[in-house]
């Protein structure tokens, strides 16, 4: 399960779209990027996501057909729509 948390903090007041809609574009992007970047057998779970004000953050599993599994830290920036402006990831 994925746990997803609000903060009060920033401006997320004017944030049109839900969490979960939120933390689904972020693993579409995340998922593309990695599978873009690195290897196009990549899956990506979420494990966790924080919102605060309209940044979403947090942990995922990526396992690869024919490698190990890696841990990844996420971010991804949305505009006041809730659509996604930018996103940046590591790798562990």
């Amino acid at each position: 399960a994925v746990v997803i948390a609000a903060s009060d903090e920033g401006d997320d007041k004017d944030l049109s779209a839900s969490k979960s809609a939120m933390e689904d574009d972020c693993h579409d992007i995340l998922q593309y990027r990695i599978r873009d970047e690195h290897d196009r057998t990549a899956a990506v779970k979420m494990q966790e996501a924080h919102l605060k004000g309209r940044d979403l953050h947090g942990k995922a599993h990526v396992k690869y057909h024919n490698g190990r599994p890696h841990q990844v830290n996420y971010t991804c920036h949305f505009d006041r729509k809730g659509h996604i402006v930018d996103s940046s990831y590591t790798l562990h």
